[in-house]
């Protein structure tokens, strides 16, 4: 295995981490996405390549049977905790096709799976905005996140990576929403759930760090969990040659404990992405 290969592994690592967060076509909503978007967004101008204009903002269509691979085009899935809902994720970005980066924002949206009629509705602004650290993926993460007897929220992660090899960078950050009413609402917001950086000469030399974060629902007196947020930090320093290369690897834990306050809980600065 090279070194490069190496590197194009950590880049998976924390964003295929949870099994349960997915952005397949097998619950069969990719075909409806269309429709969402005649009906959530009646004003829409079409726009070639399968695109709509929205608020002077790009909306695309994902190619048939690609749900995902674009992270700038819609995504869909049935919630499978409330599975008469459905969650959507709906880039809108100025020019998703532009290589030196991208201004947008994110629309979430839950929706009755049936009537497509919106349940909730929050716009991330910002989300979708990049540049030499650019966004690679998107996905919902439906592990069983019980906020409280009753009420479970859903997660969105964004994966994004550096353009530089000597410098190599990678993230998934993790939002989580939940439905209040007739409202959605993030309770967590832009929590680092795996990371991976460092620099080295390209051919052996360097220093590199990761880590991956897994989260515990832990239930309290009060009326909403902590979220208790495990840490993986592996430091490594390579050395040699490109033929010769030896790593050592010195591996750490810690925990986190995140309380529910004002509405939503508290991602530490440490914790947080950009």
């Amino acid at each position: 295995m090279t070194r490069q290969t190496v590197f194009s592994l950590a880049l998976l690592i924390g964003f295929f981490s949870a099994a349960t967060m997915a952005h397949s076509a097998e619950d069969g909503c990719s075909a409806r996405l269309a429709a969402i978007a005649a009906k959530v967004y009646p004003g829409a101008k079409a726009l070639p390549d399968n695109a709509f204009e929205v608020d002077g903002k790009t909306l695309t269509l994902p190619e048939q049977g690609s749900m995902g691979d674009d992270p700038h085009a819609m995504l869909c899935r049935i919630w499978p905790a409330r599975p008469e809902l459905m969650l959507v994720a709906v880039p809108l970005v100025d020019n998703p096709r532009q290589q030196d980066g991208n201004e947008g924002d994110l629309d979430m949206l839950v929706l009755d799976r049936q009537s497509l009629d919106v349940k909730g509705r929050y716009r991330v602004e910002g989300l979708m905005s990049d540049d030499a650290i650019f966004i690679t993926e998107l996905a919902f993460d439906t592990a069983f996140y019980q906020l409280a007897p009753g009420n479970v929220a859903f997660g969105l992660r964004k994966a994004t990576r550096g353009s530089s090899s000597p410098n190599p960078y990678n993230d998934t950050t993790l939002w989580l929403f939940a439905i209040e009413g007739q409202q959605l609402k993030p309770v967590l917001e832009n929590l680092v759930v795996a990371k991976f950086g460092g620099e080295w000469d390209m051919s052996c030399n360097g220093e590199f760090d990761s880590v991956n974060r897994t989260l515990t629902m832990a239930p309290t007196k009060s009326p909403m969990a902590d979220i208790i947020v495990s840490d993986t930090l592996v430091h490594r320093l390579s050395e040699g040659t490109a033929e010769v290369c030896k790593d050592t690897e010195k591996t750490t834990t810690a925990k986190h404990r995140l309380r529910f306050k004002n509405g939503s809980y508290e991602v530490p600065k440490a914790l947080s992405g950009f």
